[in-house]
């Protein structure tokens, strides 16, 4: 009887914890809800802005994770031209993909005045 008991409770508590990966992702919570997508707390946000800002001809930096995606956001500075921006780009993504390969990312130049219009 105390085996039953503890079976049950066993596979009970299996139920309750695994229901919800089998909700829809609309309704799922917590970590859950983004387990299937690259997590906001997953990526190294500092340590990919700080390898981005060494990238000679780089002012300033954001990031920004939308839904399943990290985009980095790049002021460069004012005597790039706006003709080696894919350069520039290219550049960026490079080095922070040699430094965190795990996580795919976009990287999009900004020219500096629509810089205020990224969010932060």
């Amino acid at each position: 009887m105390k085996r039953f008991f503890c079976l049950f409770l066993c596979l009970l508590s299996v139920m309750l914890f695994a229901c919800q990966r089998f909700e829809k992702p609309s309704e799922r919570e917590g970590l859950d809800k983004d387990s299937h997508s690259f997590s906001n707390v997953s990526f190294p946000e500092s340590k990919m802005k700080q390898v981005a800002r060494d990238v000679e001809g780089v002012e300033d930096v954001r990031v920004e994770y939308k839904e399943q995606k990290i985009i980095m956001y790049i002021l460069p500075e004012k005597r790039i031209t706006s003709s080696k921006y894919r350069d520039l780009a290219n550049r960026v993504y490079e080095k922070v993909n040699e430094a965190t390969p795990l996580n795919p990312f976009h990287v999009e130049i900004v020219p500096p005045e629509k810089w205020m219009e990224t969010p932060y």
